[in-house]
């Protein structure tokens, strides 16, 4: 059931943005902001070449599509990021994640898709909690969390490594009591 409502909610739109399913046409708009080490520095190892790039579509956004969504922007048509909603398969609770091409920070833009993210998990698809994580060092992703109406639950120190250096995480939460508030 949640993988058929999933299916039928391939693409979503806000006022100023299209979310839709990511493509290998998408490549070269995605490099451009996972090769760039400020863009990925709290999620991932840059992407070093195009072909890494085209993998990571290839094993993950066409792999398992349902739930992950390329960022588009209405206006121009201009691939800026991805929202992925994860950890869903209990049916009662995900997680969600997001990257945006840094030229197109400080717009609400992520804000904008994830409110979108937010309104699927509780309204469509009746999960009961939505989680996020961020980087404690990346205080502009926990604005957007904050912005949503989630909560801080918890701070965890040296919660992953990149680039052989620890990062602490900050934990977020929204409930659907909270949300339909």
């Amino acid at each position: 059931m949640l993988e058929e409502q999933l299916k039928e909610h391939r693409v979503l739109k806000t006022k100023r943005l299209l979310l839709r399913p990511v493509t290998m046409a998408d490549a070269e708009a995605m490099f451009a902001y996972t090769s760039d080490t400020e863009n990925t520095k709290w999620d991932f190892p840059a992407n070093r070449t195009i072909e890494e790039t085209k993998k990571v579509i290839e094993n993950i956004y066409l792999k398992s599509p349902l739930g992950r969504y390329g960022i588009v922007l209405k206006e121009t048509s201009e691939f800026i990021g991805t929202i992925d909603l994860m950890n869903w398969s209990d049916g009662k609770e995900a997680e969600i994640g997001y990257i945006i091409n840094k030229k197109f920070w400080g717009n609400g833009l992520a804000t904008e898709a994830s409110a979108k993210i937010l309104e699927l998990c509780f309204e469509v698809l009746g999960f009961e909690e939505v989680h996020a994580f961020c980087a404690l060092e990346n205080p502009a992703s926990a604005r957007v969390l904050t912005k949503l109406g989630m909560t801080e639950v918890e701070r965890i120190p040296n919660d992953k490594q990149f680039n052989s250096q620890w990062v602490s995480s900050q934990y977020f939460k929204m409930i659907k009591v909270n949300y339909l508030k």
